[in-house]
């Protein structure tokens, strides 16, 4: 009976242990900035106003608006998006924005990944440009 039991536990932890690593590495959020962007635009075509997104993220259940601002675009550099422009070779794109907290993710289990993306409008609140960016924190 001991054998049947032990094999029975053996059998439950692979099992257990397989089915924790496929849920994890489903996972949208660990796909690459740019792959994470063009889902984005296929939910958010360019073009689109600014409640209509606003709407969309909304739904999300894990997605959090951080901040909209009507007075200013985002600067998207070899640093990846910010609002604040640092070095010469960033531009400025748009005249409003928004960004989004779209959830997180960990890495070797101790390293959280932060997703967040940044949306770029004209002055007429039409989506021109979606920005992705991962940042580290180490617990």
């Amino acid at each position: 009976m001991k054998k049947y039991i032990t094999i029975l536990l053996i059998f439950l932890s692979i099992f257990g242990l397989i089915s924790i690593v496929i849920i994890t590495f489903q996972n949208p959020l660990r796909k690459s900035e740019e792959n994470i962007k063009n889902d984005l635009l296929k939910q958010m075509p360019l073009g689109i106003d600014m409640h209509d997104v606003m709407k969309i993220v909304n739904k999300k259940n894990t997605w959090n608006i951080i901040w909209v601002s009507e007075k200013h675009g985002i600067v998207i550099g070899r640093n990846g998006p910010s609002t604040v422009r640092i070095l010469d070779d960033e531009i400025n794109v748009g005249k409003k924005s928004m960004c989004v907290d779209m959830g997180y993710y960990y890495k070797y289990f101790f390293v959280q990944t932060d997703v967040s993306a940044f949306f770029a409008f004209d002055e007429n609140s039409k989506l021109i440009e979606i920005a992705v960016s991962k940042s580290m924190n180490v617990l």
